[in-house]
């Protein structure tokens, strides 16, 4: 839903409650940080504007990471980011352990993350993060996260240490690989936005076990560790890939959360008397490590309703959807609604083109 918002925004919408009726459930911020947080650009991510959707290749493409240009940033901060925040809050509360899991994360490469985390927020933004004092001041959720000397976390009673802190203040979620010798392993998951996958499923697993059942990764699954060790050599490198959601939120945790009943929790079909339809991307970026063979991986979720795509956009995602192999489409959920999506596509490029006209 967060990144629906600035889509809107950027089309002349003022009305988003027409939209999102939660919207006004959101604590308020400070007027000044809200303000400030209104100006920023928005970003928009249109990978499927390319008519082809293909997995037999990574799709990585080299970042060269800076903090003065938005869209080379590690992290993205954006006028949605209260929404970001609620959706971790929701986490939390429900049960953390959920969604922030370690297995074997050495305190050294920990150490290393925290330490980049903190440097590339205090640089990029630095009227919302600094550091100072062995305190790291985060104006945007009012947190003060108070460090020792070995930059742990003194104790906090809402997180668990300061890797979990540092997630908490980021609309990305984030993982980290590690390489020992020939052998690699998803060490961290923090992830509060997972799409249909469930983070107790993929930690502690090699990145041929987390891709097991991805069409079209076989021959990436058989030769990776190349792949993987090249990246951790590397600065920074991105990719984008997408889906299709008939809802606006976040979460997708195959296990409902415990207020909510387990039949209530899965996405509706999409329909045609009523089409609700959001193009999912997400900004996938990884970042090498090479003092402690470690990638971390951030991963950034924008939604987009299908409904305000322009023409550019509507043509792409047909065609990329009609691209799509039977393999792929079960993968993703939409081999029974493909078709009427595209009937509903076609009528929407009909539309835009007889505005036109």
């Amino acid at each position: 839903m967060a990144c629906v918002l600035l889509f809107f925004a950027v089309r002349g919408e003022t009305d988003l409650r027409k939209f999102f009726p939660t919207i006004g459930k959101i604590p308020p911020m400070n007027p000044a940080i809200q303000d400030h947080l209104s100006r920023l650009p928005v970003l928009r991510y249109f990978p499927f504007e390319s008519g082809k959707y293909d997995v037999s290749t990574p799709g990585l493409f080299h970042l060269q990471v800076e903090t003065e240009t938005p869209e080379k940033r590690l992290f993205q901060i954006d006028q949605s980011y209260p929404l970001y925040l609620q959706n971790k809050a929701h986490c939390r509360q429900e049960n953390i352990n959920k969604y922030y899991l370690e297995q074997d994360l050495d305190t050294a490469c920990q150490r290393l993350v925290n330490q980049t985390i903190v440097d590339h927020l205090c640089r990029a933004y630095p009227q919302w993060f600094q550091f100072e004092q062995q305190s790291l001041n985060c104006s945007l959720s009012g947190d003060q996260l108070k460090l020792s000397a070995k930059f742990e976390l003194q104790e906090h009673p809402l997180y668990l240490n300061l890797f979990d802190a540092l997630a908490s203040q980021l609309q990305e979620d984030l993982a980290i690989w590690q390489l020992q010798g020939d052998r690699d392993s998803l060490v961290a998951l923090h992830v509060c936005a997972p799409n249909f996958w469930a983070p107790a499923e993929k930690i502690g697993k090699t990145f041929a076990e987390v891709h097991q059942h991805v069409p079209g990764m076989a021959a990436q699954r058989g030769n990776y560790l190349p792949m993987l060790k090249g990246l951790i050599q590397k600065p920074a490198f991105c990719r984008f890939i997408w889906d299709l959601n008939t809802s606006s939120r976040l979460n997708h945790h195959p296990l409902a959360p415990v207020d909510i009943l387990p039949e209530n929790w899965p996405l509706p079909p999409f329909s045609l008397a009523a089409p609700e339809l959001y193009v999912r991307v997400e900004r996938q970026l990884l970042c090498g490590l090479p003092a402690c063979q470690a990638v971390l991986f951030a991963i950034r979720t924008y939604l987009y309703p299908v409904q305000a795509l322009d023409l550019a956009g509507l043509q792409g995602l047909a065609s990329a959807l009609q691209s799509m192999p039977p393999a792929l489409l079960e993968y993703k959920n939409l081999a029974d609604s493909r078709e009427a999506i595209q009937s509903w596509l076609k009528q929407l490029i009909a539309q835009k083109r007889a505005t036109f006209a």
